[in-house]
């Protein structure tokens, strides 16, 4: 059995079905990487380019203020973990799952303080953010 190309453009080794390379145990079903898919992630990583992108591009090397990028440090800050989360995550690897895992945590950290201070986009954060740490655990073995 030798190589062969993945739908995403990575490589994949065959592996007989049942020898639990490209299955893992959800809860006591098996559950192969066909069904789960990978759609969500790219989105992610569309979005991990274009948000990344514009706040490195427009707030730190063209040096433009928003309320959200009051500086070029923020703008660093924010544009580059998004940036690594959707490079790592289009090559599946584990340096990009663990950042968008981090982003994600910030996320709900962020909805958590929100809810607590009575602002209503709060749940959203609190939501969206817990919805993308399960569907990155679940997919957690992809990454090397």
């Amino acid at each position: 059995m030798g190589n062969r190309e993945g739908r995403s453009g990575f490589e994949m080794e065959d592996a007989p079905l049942g020898s639990g390379r490209d299955e893992h145990d959800q809860g006591g079903a098996r559950t192969s990487r066909e069904q789960l898919g990978f759609g969500w992630g790219y989105l992610w990583i569309v979005l991990g380019f274009f948000q990344g992108g514009i706040a490195l591009v427009f707030g730190f090397i063209a040096g433009m203020r928003t309320e959200y990028l009051p500086n070029r440090a923020v703008s660093l800050l924010v544009g580059l973990p998004l940036l690594v989360s959707a490079y790592g995550l289009l090559k599946r690897r584990s340096y990009g799952f663990f950042t968008a895992g981090v982003l994600a945590a910030l996320m709900v950290v962020s909805g958590l303080v929100g809810v607590f201070t009575g602002r209503p986009a709060g749940v959203a954060g609190l939501l969206f953010g817990s919805l993308w740490l399960l569907y990155f655990y679940r997919r957690r073995d992809w990454f090397t």
